[in-house]
């Protein structure tokens, strides 16, 4: 599928607020195939909830899942006047509003293992 794009923030707002920005990260957001619902990949890989981690992993195993990679861009408004980030605050950037696709090497036995041991819990 290569490139696609997704309509996220820019900056403008937080820069009109007077947020300091700090920089991005890269962050994987998948898409359901099917119903075309994004999620976060921490859902996949936190078992604080057992219920979602088996339902998106199993999606994930079953090939439902697109992976993408999006800049996710920090920006902080400090209500504290002695507030210091640990980075120097950086000038506001051109924007990449795009997300890239790409392939995310998981060890399959491992969510396997993860998901039968939580559906014992769920289901005992």
């Amino acid at each position: 599928m290569g490139q696609s794009t997704l309509n996220f923030p820019c900056g403008t707002i937080y820069k009109a607020a007077n947020f300091k920005y700090y920089g991005f990260h890269y962050t994987r957001f998948l898409r359901n195939r099917r119903t075309g619902e994004f999620t976060h990949e921490q859902i996949l890989t936190n078992t604080t909830s057992p219920s979602g981690y088996v339902r998106s992993n199993v999606a994930f195993l079953l090939g439902d899942l697109e992976v993408f990679v999006v800049k996710t861009y920090r920006y902080i408004y400090p209500l504290c006047k002695h507030f210091q980030f640990k980075t120097k605050e950086k000038p506001y950037p051109e924007y990449d509003k795009g997300m890239e696709q790409i392939e995310w090497e998981r060890d399959r036995r491992k969510i396997k293992a993860n998901i039968i041991s939580l559906l014992d819990k769920l289901v005992a």
